[in-house]
């Protein structure tokens, strides 16, 4: 999990779809503010919980969510001054987010990814003994690491050419899976940026969005193999419809 990626969508983790719940309840998709934070990250980091990165780094369920959602807290209010984050409701309780990045606006400056690094000094008591893990993982597979590095930034300038929206989270929580609410995220924007003429582009490293995201007609520009421990990486693009 970098950059934001989201990695789930209405298929659950299997890609079969779960019969879930009644869809009562359901509210609309509406703008988070400042004090939906810290609900978005918990929804965020129990929906990245199986990221293969995080899990080879944190074993641990417990200390691994924590520090995701400490990471997701970051991000979304890092986003909110210059992106679109919204999110969808069940029951009175958030169960989806989306967070997108117009085509004028920077996902990450250096003076956020300072204060990320302030915030996860925090957890240095949990990642200092998770560090060697971490880095025997990845040196297992650094040909790998090394060669997505290389790629990754050409891939992202391509699919990114301008005017395009960047989608750098879109998460539904795994207990209301099955209810649409992916696709009622994605929507309204996607039919806003086709009113305007703007392509939308996003990455992924889970195989199963592929098939989701061709339904709203993103097509796979470059798919960067991964390793034995690095997951491969594909970056989608949309064009906009007329």
């Amino acid at each position: 999990m970098t950059e934001g990626c989201d990695d789930t969508d209405d298929t659950g983790a299997s890609g079969a779809r779960p019969a879930g719940p009644p869809r009562s309840g359901v509210g609309e998709v509406r703008p988070l503010r400042s004090d939906d934070v810290e609900a978005a990250a918990r929804l965020l980091a129990r929906a990245f919980v199986q990221d293969p990165i995080a899990a080879a780094a944190l074993p641990d369920p417990g200390d691994r969510q924590r520090v995701l959602a400490r990471f997701m807290a970051h991000e979304v209010r890092t986003a909110l001054p210059s992106a679109t984050v919204e999110g969808i409701e069940v029951a009175g309780e958030l169960a989806g987010v989306a967070l997108w990045y117009p085509p004028e606006a920077t996902p990450r400056s250096l003076p956020a990814t300072l204060r990320l690094a302030r915030e996860l000094v925090e957890e240095v008591p949990t990642l200092l003994p998770a560090a060697p893990r971490l880095l025997g993982t990845l040196a297992r597979d650094l040909t790998a690491l090394s060669r997505q590095v290389t790629q990754r930034q050409g891939a992202f300038q391509r699919a990114g050419q301008p005017p395009a929206t960047y989608l750098a989270l879109l998460a539904t929580d795994p207990e209301h899976r099955g209810r649409g609410l992916a696709r009622r995220l994605l929507e309204p924007t996607l039919g806003t940026c086709d009113a305007d003429g703007v392509a939308v582009w996003l990455h992924t490293t889970d195989p199963v969005n592929l098939g989701f995201y061709a339904r709203f007609g993103f097509r796979c520009l470059e798919r960067i193999p991964g390793g034995r421990a690095i997951a491969d990486l594909w970056v989608l693009r949309r064009e906009p419809r007329t």
